[in-house]
């Protein structure tokens, strides 16, 4: 995905930036996302820039959503190499959290965006994430898919909502 000989100092500025929000967020370390589980959902980056001195490296963290409507850190997934199939629990309520750093070349500046959604997967059924960056709009669709082949846009849901899903 970037072939550029800096690749090495864009790595480390990713990981510090996302360290750097991980701190301020309250966690104490980054863990990546792992699970047993049957793998349900599919995370796919598309990144375009539109522009060869942009780059957008993009990450997803999972967080459970306990009774309180409190988020439980679960683990991060990079994006970086492409799509990344995991397996979510489907007993709960979920907070998918896409995070994009952007980083110009010349300027040195980056900055980081986050999209969120809260998401109760359902038994049997796959879902799919993507994870958008497209000249300057920052996106997070997510799909569900039945066992009988059909398809639903499921629309983004903040946090604040948590209460009423939950019912």
């Amino acid at each position: 995905m970037h072939n550029s000989p800096n690749r090495a100092r864009r790595i480390f500025t990713v990981t510090c930036l996302a360290a750097l929000a991980v701190v301020v967020s309250g966690c104490a370390s980054v863990k990546r996302y792992s699970s047993d589980l049957p793998k349900n959902l599919q995370v796919v980056p598309e990144i375009e820039t539109g522009s060869r001195f942009t780059d957008v490296y993009p990450l997803m963290d999972i967080h459970r959503v306990d009774a309180k409507c409190e988020l439980q850190f679960q683990g991060r997934i990079v994006l970086e190499d492409g799509k990344v199939d995991v397996g979510v629990p489907t007993d709960g309520l979920l907070y998918l959290e896409a995070i994009f750093l952007r980083e110009r070349t010349f300027s040195n500046q980056s900055s980081l965006v986050r999209q969120a959604t809260l998401l109760k997967p359902r038994p049997g059924y796959s879902y799919l994430s993507r994870v958008k960056y497209l000249n300057g709009i920052y996106a997070l669709d997510v799909q569900e898919r039945g066992r009988d082949g059909s398809v639903r846009k499921l629309e983004r849901a903040p946090l604040s909502e948590c209460k009423a899903l939950r019912g």
